[in-house]
C-alpha cells in the first residue's frame, strides 16, 4: 500500500472543507451574490454607452429623462431640467412639425384704388371717356361761405342743372339721347353738366338718371333693384360709367320716360330734350300731372338751334313746367360752350 504524504493529505482535506463550506451557504446568499455581480456588469455597460454615472469620481454626468409619444404629439417628463427639456422640445418640433410656407403675395389679386381716386372720398370727378371736361358748380352758402355739404347738413341743399336750381332729397334726371342730340355735341355737353350736377349732391341725397329715345335706359347698381341711390362717391363713379356708355340714336318718345321718373316719387325732376315734336297733348299733360303724386317740381330745359324765336308762345315744355311748379329754360346748342 502506498503511503499518503502529509502535504497531499492537507490538500485533500482543504478541498473537502471548501466543498462543505460552499454547500453550507444558503440559497438566498448565492442569489444575492449573483445579483450583485449582475449589477456590476450592468453599471459597466451603462458607463461605456454614456448612460448614468454615479459617485464622486470624475466623468460626464447626464440627466436621464423619459420621453413618451402618444400618436404624433411630443410629451416631456416634468422631472427634466429646464434647459435640456427646452432643447429636446425644439429638436422634436423641428423634426416632426410641418412648416407652412407663406406666399410672397395673396392668392387673390387685390386691386386697390389709387390715391386721388373717386372711390377714396369727395373730390372732383374726372371726365368720362370721350366727354368734355365737366366744370362742377361750386355751390356755397352766401352767409357763411362754407361748402354746400356743410351748409345743408340734412341733405336738402340746392342742386343745379343747366341753369335750373332746386332743393330736395330725391332727384331724377331725364335726358334725351335721340339721334339729333348728337349734333353740335349736345349730348356730350349734357353728360358733362349731369356729372357736375351729381357732384353737387351729398350722400344724404338720392338720385336716378334716365336716358331716353324710343326706349328708356335707367341707371342701375348691380345686384340692387332699380330705384333712387345715395349720392356717394362710389355711386357717382358707377353713374359716370353708365353715362359714358350712352350714345345718340333713334327717335323720341317723351311719355314713357316721364312716367318712369314719377314712379320714384322724387322731389325734383330735371327734364332735358331737343325735340318739340312729337309734343305732348293736353290729355297727356293732364295725366302726368295726375301721376305726380309726390308733387315733384319738373324743370324743363330745351335745346334748340339759334335764338329762341317764340318766347311769348306756349309749347308743351312750358306747360309741363308750369303745371308741375317747375321752370323752363332754352339753350342754343350752337353756343353751348359760351353759356357755361
Amino acid at each position: 500500500m502506498s503511503q499518503t504524504t502529509p502535504t497531499q493529505a492537507e490538500s485533500h482535506l482543504s478541498w473537502q472543507e471548501t466543498r462543505y463550506r460552499w454547500a453550507a451557504i444558503p440559497g438566498w446568499g448565492l442569489s444575492l451574490i449573483l445579483h450583485a455581480l449582475f449589477l456590476v456588469l450592468l453599471s459597466t455597460q451603462l458607463k461605456s454607452c454614456g448612460g448614468v454615472t454615479t459617485g464622486t469620481g470624475e466623468g460626464e454626468y447626464r440627466t436621464v429623462g423619459l420621453v413618451m409619444k402618444d400618436s404624433d404629439t411630443p410629451r416631456f417628463n416634468e422631472n427634466t431640467e429646464q434647459n435640456d427639456s427646452e432643447t429636446d422640445r425644439e429638436e422634436v418640433i423641428n423634426e416632426e412639425t410641418e412648416v407652412l410656407e407663406v406666399p410672397d403675395k395673396p392668392p387673390v389679386d387685390v386691386s386697390l384704388p389709387e390715391i386721388g381716386s373717386d372711390l377714396l372720398g369727395p373730390g372732383a370727378l374726372s371726365p368720362a371717356v370721350g366727354l368734355p371736361n365737366p366744370t362742377p358748380s361750386k355751390i356755397q352758402s352766401s352767409s357763411s361761405q362754407i361748402p354746400m355739404e356743410a351748409a345743408f347738413g340734412q341733405g336738402d341743399g340746392p342742386v343745379r342743372f343747366l341753369g335750373a336750381i332746386d332743393n330736395g332729397k330725391k332727384f331724377v334726371y331725364i335726358i334725351d339721347c335721340s339721334g339729333s342730340m348728337g349734333d353740335y355735341n349736345a349730348l356730350d355737353f349734357a353728360k358733362a353738366e349731369l356729372m357736375a350736377s351729381l357732384q353737387g349732391l351729398t350722400p344724404r341725397q338720392k338720385f336716378q338718371v334716365i336716358f331716353y329715345n324710343e326706349e328708356i335706359k335707367r341707371f342701375q347698381i348691380p345686384n340692387q333693384p332699380l330705384g333712387l341711390y345715395p349720392a356717394t362717391d362710389v355711386n357717382r363713379n358707377r353713374a359716370k360709367r353708365f353715362v359714358g356708355s350712352v350714345r345718340p340714336t333713334l327717335g323720341t318718345r317723351h311719355m314713357p320716360a316721364l312716367l318712369a321718373a314719377l314712379k320714384y316719387q322724387p322731389d325734383v325732376i330735371f327734364f332735358l330734350t331737343d325735340a318739340r315734336e312729337p309734343s305732348l297733348n293736353k290729355s297727356e299733360l293732364a295725366y302726368i300731372q295726375k301721376q305726380n303724386q309726390s308733387g315733384a317740381r319738373i324743370h324743363c330745359i330745351e335745346f334748340g338751334i339759334g335764338q329762341e324765336l317764340d318766347k311769348g308762345i306756349d309749347n308743351f315744355l312750358k306747360t309741363l313746367a308750369r303745371q308741375n311748379k317747375g321752370t323752363y329754360s332754352y339753350r342754343d346748342v350752337t353756343k353751348l360752350n359760351e353759356q357755361r
